[in-house]
């Protein structure tokens, strides 16, 4: 069988049976890297202005399997006591038979407790928009086990829309010092329509809340150069609809380079052995991560490919003292 034809079987029989089906949010290895992705309360909490650029290959063993791509910046702004940020991103399954494309604008408001400990707590909106190409598409009942060139007119029911757009709303919030934090971040809050058929009332296909649950902290290892030698332990834990996972792992950084590992598991089984290799300078960072799949999908779907870009501008201001003085400082494994 074809490699285009096996793209189409998975993607007709998991997205657009007539049945109900609920979808499953694009996960970043390097979430740590995705920060508006991950939680709308980060905004700005490392000040900034920083951008965020992100790319991900999933099981590049299956050709165009899902792309993902991800940009955002962010900022913290004094007049309104917060961080503002605008994010983009676009999935492709199966080489664009489906295709996500979803931007969020959010705010984060500080809220100062001490010298060093703050809270943020963020709101999103955005606007999501799908579509369907339909034509590409092959079911099973196309299929002639005697003749696999032999693909004749589906059965199945062509969706009412090929299109689709809907608005989404998302809050989080998050403790942090200079050597800790812990947050948590929702979206989908009013778990919007997302079929591209025109169901019942009951049997209406919504895309559930997604929440990610994180913490981690910094280590440090060199007291004379604590910013460019530590440690970075750190935990995800996310749950939408029936999927759950966790990620647990660290990260080294030596002064320009870092690395790190992180295991995933989905409560159904042992998923991934995540490592990440990288280079630091004094205003970017650019990382490179690999899943190492340990699941019964270990042969066929060759892990996944994942590179991240951050772009930091943050800089005191010597001509405002009081600028400094009052400023929180996030864990640098955050920046």
């Amino acid at each position: 069988m074809s490699t285009k034809l096996l793209k189409g079987i998975i993607i007709a029989a998991a997205a657009f049976m007539s049945l109900p089906t609920s979808a499953q949010d694009p996960e970043f290895s390097q979430y740590y890297a995705a920060p508006l992705h991950l939680n709308p309360s980060l905004a700005g909490i490392s000040y900034g202005p920083r951008i965020n650029l992100n790319y991900r290959n999933q099981w590049p063993g299956i050709e165009n399997a899902y792309s993902t791509y991800s940009v955002s910046y962010d900022q913290h702004v004094n007049a309104i006591n917060g961080g503002l940020g605008v994010s983009v991103m676009a999935d492709r399954v199966a080489g664009g038979l489906l295709n996500t494309y979803k931007a969020d604008v959010m705010y984060a408001y500080q809220v100062p407790l001490t010298k060093e400990y703050g809270l943020r707590f963020g709101a999103e909106i955005g606007y999501m928009h799908r579509s369907i190409n339909w034509n590409d598409l092959t079911f099973r009942d196309q299929l002639d086990p005697l003749d696999q060139s032999n693909t004749p007119t589906t059965t199945e029911p062509k969706p009412d829309n090929l299109n689709k757009s809907i608005l989404d709303f998302g809050a989080g919030a998050v403790f942090f010092t200079p050597k800790f934090f812990a947050g948590v971040g929702v979206q989908h809050l009013t778990q919007p329509k997302e079929s591209f058929y025109d169901l019942e009332n009951d049997q209406v296909e919504r895309l559930p809340i997604r929440t990610a649950v994180h913490m981690g902290g910094v280590i440090e290892l060199n007291k004379i150069r604590s910013k460019d030698y530590y440690l970075a332990p750190n935990a995800l834990y996310i749950h939408q609809g029936k999927f759950s996972q966790i990620n647990v792992g660290t990260q080294l950084n030596l002064g320009y380079v870092f690395g790190g590992m992180w295991f995933r598991h989905t409560f159904e089984n042992s998923d991934a052995i995540i490592a990440n290799v990288g280079v630091n300078f004094d205003k970017w960072s650019l990382g490179y991560s690999y899943d190492f799949t340990i699941s019964e999908l270990s042969i066929a779907s060759g892990g996944a490919h994942e590179i991240s870009l951050t772009l930091n501008l943050n800089e005191d201001n010597p001509l405002d003292p009081e600028d400094k003085a009052s400023k929180l400082n996030c864990p640098v494994f955050l920046q």
